[in-house]
């Protein structure tokens, strides 16, 4: 799994249509809107994706699709658990850091500072 971490603004959507423009994988988003946004930011990066899918995520992680982007996977998983997530866990060995400004990585590790530790680790 790629994880595209970064600030507001930065190029999420660009690097997103990229990988998947590379990886020829279909990106799975929220609302019609963002899927005119990702079929745009593909455009302007010159770049041919799959089409994107908008919508419901029920009948989407049903289908016998086996390899999908995601925009906003925050979201996907406040939809599917139906609870407001506020905590989420990821294997840092599944995330690629090298898109990341030095200035990113930072933000992210002051931010990371902030969060109080529970359980006392």
């Amino acid at each position: 799994m790629i994880g595209i971490v970064r600030t507001r603004g930065s190029g999420k959507t660009t690097a997103l249509v990229k990988a998947s423009a590379a990886m020829r994988v279909p990106i799975y988003c929220h609302k019609e809107s963002q899927r005119r946004a990702i079929e745009h930011a593909a455009f302007k990066a010159g770049v041919s994706i799959p089409p994107p899918i908008a919508g419901e995520w029920r009948g989407f992680l049903a289908s016998d699709r086996q390899r999908i982007a995601i925009d906003d996977a925050g979201l996907l998983l406040n939809r599917v658990t139906g609870c407001d997530v506020v905590i989420a866990v990821f294997d840092a060995k599944s995330f690629d850091f090298s898109g990341m400004s030095l200035l990113d990585l930072l933000a992210a590790w002051f931010r990371s500072r902030r969060v109080k530790t529970v359980g006392g680790e």
